[in-house]
């Protein structure tokens, strides 16, 4: 996680956050936020806010680069290495 993030900063997701499910065993990815809401160890419950959308990065901050997010699910095998994981479906039906 990271909650602060200067323009002379190289780090590419800005202000970043990184959220395990045990439920479905997988990590969350969430970056260039305009604020982070949460802290390390938090429990998260559904519906909870996390951060708001913004333009923190090292590209994204940039005028040709409009306001958003990089959403990343990654789905651990029984050994916790890190699969990336297709969620655009679940995105259209809003779960």
């Amino acid at each position: 996680m990271e909650k602060h993030w200067d323009k002379a900063s190289p780090l590419r997701g800005g202000k970043y956050i990184y959220i395990y499910s045990p439920n479905d065993n997988a990590i969350y990815y969430y970056a260039h936020n305009n604020e982070v809401f949460v802290n390390v160890g938090q429990i998260i419950n559904k519906g909870d806010t996390i951060a708001t959308v913004g333009r923190t990065g090292l590209n994204a901050f940039k005028k040709r680069s409009p306001t958003h997010l990089h959403f990343m699910k990654l789905e651990l095998d029984d050994k916790f290495y890190p699969k990336s994981v297709d969620t655009y479906q679940d995105l259209l039906k809003g779960e």
